[in-house]
C-alpha cells in the first residue's frame, strides 16, 4: 500500500509524493524539520504506475483507510484548552460507545488533535466503491448522534485530504505532531503536552496492539444514493423559493394534481424538455399517484401553456420572504393588512439572520458590526488605499489580527463586480491572498494555486464589465448570490451628466434590490476630493453624499497609508448595532493580506 505524501509549509511543494507504507516512518524521519503531510486514504500498488501520470486531484482510486481520522482543531476558534477540553468529550463519548485505549491513538498537532481510530472498529473494508463518501457520512452520522458533530472538521475525509505526518515540525507553532496518551490528555494540561512537543518523541510507549472489532459499526452508512454528494455547495433555494420547496417536500394528500400542474409549468417555462419534465415529476411522485396521471397532467401543461405566478394559491403557501422574486406588495391580490406583516415578522428568524451575518468587525477585534442580509455596506477610501484588495480580504474572510486564521463564516458565494482588473488577474489575486504568498510565487505556481483554493474560488465570480441594474438585476436571478461587490460605485452609475444625482439614483435602486432580495451589497466608493486631498476620511466624504449615508446601513472608511505604509481603518456607521469607537492601523503585506498593527 501506499501514501501520498506532501512537502512545505503549505503542503505544496511538492504535493503528489507516493510512498510505501513500511516506509512512512522513515520517510518522515528523513525531512527533518521540513513540514510534511501524508493522505488519510491509501492506494494499491498496482495502481502507482498510472497515478503517477496524474495529478493528485484527478486520482479516484482511493483503496483503503488505515486509520479514520477526528480532526478536533481550532477551525471553530476556540480558545486553545477549549480545544482540549473538546478532545476529553469527544474521547468519552467514543468510550460510552464501545471504545478503549486498543481502539485509537492520540496525536498533538501542536495546535490541535488528531484521534486515529481504527478502521475495523467501523468495519470499513478495503476497496469498497466510493470509500471517502462512505467514510464521511458513517462518521458524520455516528459524531451528530454521540453529539460532537460541531466540534470536528469534516474535511479530513474529503478523497485528497492529508493530514501533517506524525514527528514532523509544525513551523507555525514551532511544536512537533506528537503522540500523547489518554491519560495525557484526561489529565494533564495543554502547557504539559506543549512541553513534550518541543522534541519529536520518538520514543513514545505504545501500546502492544492496537484493534477494532467493529463497536462502531452500527453508524456505518452503507447505502449510497443515485447521486452522492460528495462536496458542498449551496442548493439554489431562493432562485424560486416556492418551487424548491414543492419539489423537495413531495406530493402531499390533497394537492398532489395541481402541485404537478405548477412544477411542470415551470419546467416548460425553463425550457426543459416534456419526456424530461415526465421522468422528473414521476421522481418526485414516488409512485404516490397512478403513473398514467401523472404524465397526463404533465401532457396538459405542454399542451395548454399552463402559466403560474406569484399569486397563485400553492406558491404564495410556499412563498419565502428569501427569494429573489420577493416583493412585498405583489404577493397580495389586496393591500396588505397589519395581520400579514406581523405574519411575516413572526416567519422571519432575526437572531438566526444574526448569527449567520458577515462579522466584519471581527476581522479587527471590533464587536457588534454583523452584517446582514438586505444590507448595503459601503467602504470610503481614497485612491490608491488599497480599498479593492481590502474588498478581496473581506470576502475571503482574512482575519487582520491571526493572519494564519481565516474567518470562513464570512465568506459568501459572491458577484465581484471590477472594472480595474480583468476577471482572469481577479481571481489570481484571490489565489495569492489565501496562500499568503508574494505575487512572484503566485506568478509561477498560478495552476498550483488556483486548484488547491477552488473550493474558495468557485464561489467567487468576478466580472470586470459593469452592468446596468437591468443587467444587475438578471444576473442575480442567473447566479443567486448572497454578496454583490460594487467596485467602484463611480463606474457603475450611468448618468454622465450629472454624477451626484446619478449617484442618489443608484443608491436608491441598489436598495429596492436589497429588499426584494436579501442580497448583501458591498460597494467601493471614493471621497469628495477635498476630504481625499486631505486624507480625511469621515461618514459624509462620500460623493454623493448624502445618498451614501442614507442608504448604507453600515459605512468604513480607509485613509491613504503614511511613510511607514500604515493605514486607518474606521468604522463610520452602523445602523442597526453599537458603532466600534477606535480608529485601526492597519498594513498591506507583500501576500496582499491586510494586518493590524494597532488601535487608536
Amino acid at each position: 500500500m501506499y501514501y501520498e505524501t506532501a512537502l512545505g509549509e503549505k503542503f505544496n511543494s511538492p504535493r503528489g509524493i507516493l510512498v510505501k507504507d513500511e516506509d512512512m516512518y522513515d520517510w518522515i524521519i528523513a525531512q527533518g524539520d521540513t513540514p510534511c503531510a501524508m493522505s488519510v486514504y491509501t492506494y494499491r500498488d498496482s495502481d502507482v504506475e498510472i497515478m503517477n501520470e496524474e495529478t493528485p486531484a484527478n486520482w479516484f482510486n482511493q483503496y483503503s483507510i488505515p486509520w479514520v481520522p477526528i480532526d478536533i482543531d481550532n477551525h471553530i476558534d476556540n480558545s486553545d484548552e477549549q480545544i482540549l477540553l473538546n478532545l476529553r468529550f469527544v474521547i468519552t463519548k467514543l468510550e460510552s460507545a464501545g471504545l478503549n485505549e486498543h481502539n485509537y491513538k492520540i496525536y498533538f498537532s501542536g495546535r490541535g488533535f488528531h484521534l486515529l481510530i481504527h478502521k475495523d472498529c467501523f468495519g470499513f473494508e478495503d476497496g469498497i466503491e466510493n470509500l471517502p463518501y462512505i467514510v464521511k457520512q458513517s462518521v458524520t452520522n455516528m459524531a451528530t448522534k454521540l453529539g460532537f458533530i460541531n466540534l470536528i472538521d469534516e474535511a479530513v475525509y474529503m478523497r485528497t485530504a492529508l493530514l501533517r505526518c506524525p514527528y514532523s515540525l509544525n513551523p507555525k507553532v514551532n511544536l512537533y505532531k506528537i503522540p500523547v496518551s489518554r491519560d495525557e490528555v484526561m489529565y494533564e494540561n495543554l502547557n504539559f503536552i506543549r512541553f513534550l512537543a518541543q522534541t519529536q518523541r520518538l520514543d513514545y510507549n505504545w501500546l502492544d496492539y492496537y484493534n477494532g472489532n467493529k463497536q462502531l459499526a452500527s453508524y456505518v452508512v452503507t447505502e449510497i444514493p443515485k447521486i452522492p454528494i460528495f462536496t458542498t455547495y449551496n442548493e439554489p433555494i431562493n432562485n424560486y423559493a416556492c418551487i424548491y420547496k414543492m419539489f423537495n417536500q413531495g406530493p402531499i394528500e390533497g394537492t398532489r394534481n395541481n402541485t404537478i400542474l405548477v412544477l411542470a409549468s415551470h419546467l416548460m417555462r425553463m425550457g426543459i424538455p416534456s419526456d424530461l419534465a415526465k421522468q422528473l415529476m414521476l421522481i418526485w411522485n414516488n409512485n404516490s399517484l397512478k403513473e398514467q396521471m401523472v404524465i397526463e397532467r404533465v401532457e396538459q401543461v405542454y399542451k395548454k401553456k399552463y402559466k403560474y405566478g406569484c399569486k397563485n394559491k400553492l406558491m404564495r403557501q410556499n412563498c419565502s420572504t428569501r427569494c429573489i422574486h420577493y416583493q412585498k406588495h405583489k404577493l397580495y391580490d389586496e393591500a396588505p393588512s397589519i395581520d400579514d406583516i406581523i405574519n411575516l415578522a413572526k416567519q422571519r428568524d432575526f437572531i438566526k439572520e444574526l448569527k449567520e451575518g458577515i462579522d466584519l468587525g471581527r476581522t479587527v477585534g471590533a464587536p457588534d458590526f454583523i452584517v446582514t442580509r438586505g444590507e448595503i455596506l459601503t467602504l470610503i477610501g481614497v485612491t490608491k488605499a488599497g480599498k479593492s484588495t481590502l474588498m478581496k480580504n473581506f470576502i475571503l474572510g482574512v482575519d487582520f489580527r491571526n493572519n494564519d486564521n481565516f474567518i470562513e463564516r464570512n465568506r459568501r458565494r459572491t458577484l465581484y463586480y471590477t472594472a480595474e482588473q480583468s476577471a482572469d488577474y481577479f481571481i489570481l489575486v484571490c489565489a495569492q491572498i489565501l496562500e499568503g504568498c508574494t505575487r512572484g510565487y503566485a506568478f509561477e505556481h498560478k495552476n498550483e494555486l488556483l486548484d488547491k483554493w477552488y473550493h474558495v474560488l468557485s464561489n467567487i465570480m468576478p466580472i470586470d464589465i459593469m452592468p446596468d441594474m437591468k443587467e444587475l438585476r438578471e444576473q442575480i436571478n442567473t447566479y443567486n448570490p448572497e454578496l454583490i461587490v460594487l467596485d467602484t460605485l463611480d463606474h457603475f452609475c450611468d448618468n454622465p451628466y450629472n454624477e451626484h444625482l446619478g449617484i442618489k439614483q443608484t443608491m436608491i435602486e441598489l436598495q429596492k434590490i436589497t429588499a426584494e432580495t436579501g442580497v448583501i451589497v458591498y460597494i467601493v466608493s471614493q471621497p469628495r476630493r477635498l476630504d481625499s486631498i486631505e486624507n480625511d476620511i469621515k461618514l459624509f466624504s462620500g460623493k454623493g453624499s448624502g445618498s451614501i449615508e442614507n442608504q448604507s446601513r453600515k459605512v468604513l472608511g480607509l485613509s491613504a497609508p503614511n511613510e511607514n505604509g500604515i493605514r486607518k481603518f474606521l468604522f463610520l456607521a452602523n445602523s442597526y448595532g453599537s458603532l466600534p469607537n477606535h480608529t485601526y492601523n492597519i498594513v498591506m503585506q507583500d501576500n496582499m493580506r491586510f494586518k493590524l498593527v494597532g488601535e487608536e
